[in-house]
């Protein structure tokens, strides 16, 4: 099978798809701040994907870049606190299901 690559250029910050929260009362809702980074995910990708619903097996692979917080030293390349990637493909993989692959489950092999 030929091997396709599709490169996308998402400009939002990274963030990890939050735990969904819970009332008084027992009922259960979203992160408000995962709904909207999943919403702007979904109409920036459906606004340049143009390839339709994809149904085989796909890697995904996400390249998010961080800024430095100010308090740490120059030195410290690479951040290692939250976001952490696993939320991070969550939020992209869940956010996508219908619109870039019928269901995150095809997706078989991916990094962040």
């Amino acid at each position: 099978m030929a091997r396709k690559v599709f490169d996308l250029f998402v400009p939002i910050e990274p963030i990890g798809k939050g735990r969904h929260r819970t009332t008084k009362g027992g009922k259960s809702y979203p992160d408000p701040k995962t709904a909207k980074a999943e919403d702007r995910l979904r109409l920036f990708v459906s606004q340049s994907w143009g390839l339709g619903v994809l149904d085989q097996p796909l890697a995904v692979r996400i390249i998010a870049y961080m800024q430095r917080p100010a308090s740490k030293p120059k030195k410290v390349l690479f951040p290692t606190g939250k976001p952490d990637v696993d939320n991070q493909m969550k939020l992209v993989c869940d956010s996508l299901n219908g619109l870039c692959w019928r269901d995150d489950a095809l997706i078989v092999d991916g990094g962040v």
